[in-house]
């Protein structure tokens, strides 16, 4: 019964996906979201719900993605909950249709900047090395589109910076072969908000977590994690440092 009910879920995502979605009306992400209300709900008591929601997800997004618009905040939060299953296949899956979305179509979803970086953080930090440190690389590679100028500002959730710079500096040579203390002596110290201008803070709150999200991933226990994520940090540090805020 509850398969059905999914499944007439999907079938109503659908149509409504069909249709366009108009400027400053928000109803995908509404439509959207009783996917991840019954995933929440069921994630570790029935494993076939949580595989069926993943299919349908994945299976909407891939073919209907040029469609989706307000859509893509409550998609990143089903990918952010799927993300932390140890399943392998669903796992894979859910990420392998998020990549395709960001590095084939990224203008789509670059006005959700803030949760895209932060559901890739989630897979960085996922059981399943491969998919860790897939993820690595592709915060690199956001890192250069936000570095590019390819993302939209406009529209942020605020973050807390106090400190970050010392957060950042403070990654040691504890775990990994490679030596911060000359990598963070160029790095320019980001100050606080409040001394910003509107531009500014807010690249700074798109920079902050992405960067935090890395510097956290050298300090795993898996040592191939580690140097993957010490590599991508200081390649986004020497390649553009200059241009954070």
């Amino acid at each position: 019964v509850s398969i059905y009910g999914i499944d007439s879920l999907r079938q109503l995502a659908v149509k409504f996906l069909q249709k366009e979605e108009l400027t400053n009306f928000s109803f995908q992400k509404e439509f959207f979201k009783p996917f991840e209300i019954i995933l929440r709900e069921n994630y570790s008591k029935r494993p076939e719900i949580q595989e069926y929601i993943c299919n349908c997800i994945c299976s909407m997004v891939l073919s209907m993605m040029k469609r989706v618009k307000s859509g893509w905040l409550t998609i990143l939060g089903i990918f952010n909950i799927l993300a932390d299953d140890a399943h392998v296949q669903i796992a894979t899956l859910t990420y392998n249709t998020l990549s395709t979305v960001f590095y084939r179509n990224f203008e789509l979803i670059k006005p959700h900047f803030y949760e895209l970086s932060q559901c890739v953080i989630k897979y960085l930090k996922s059981p399943i090395e491969d998919l860790a440190l897939q993820s690595a690389e592709a915060l690199s590679y956001l890192a250069k589109q936000l570095a590019c100028g390819e993302v939209p500002t406009s529209t942020l959730k605020p973050v807390d910076t106090r400190s970050t710079a010392s957060t950042l500096m403070s990654v040691t040579s504890e775990k990994t072969s490679v030596s911060v203390s000359t990598t963070a002596a160029a790095i320019p110290v980001m100050g606080g908000i409040e001394t910003m201008d509107d531009d500014e803070a807010s690249l700074q709150r798109l920079w902050v977590p992405l960067l935090l999200g890395l510097s956290q991933a050298v300090n795993d226990q898996r040592v191939s994690l580690q140097r993957k994520s010490a590599k991508a940090l200081f390649q986004i540090l020497m390649d553009h440092a200059n241009r954070f805020p």
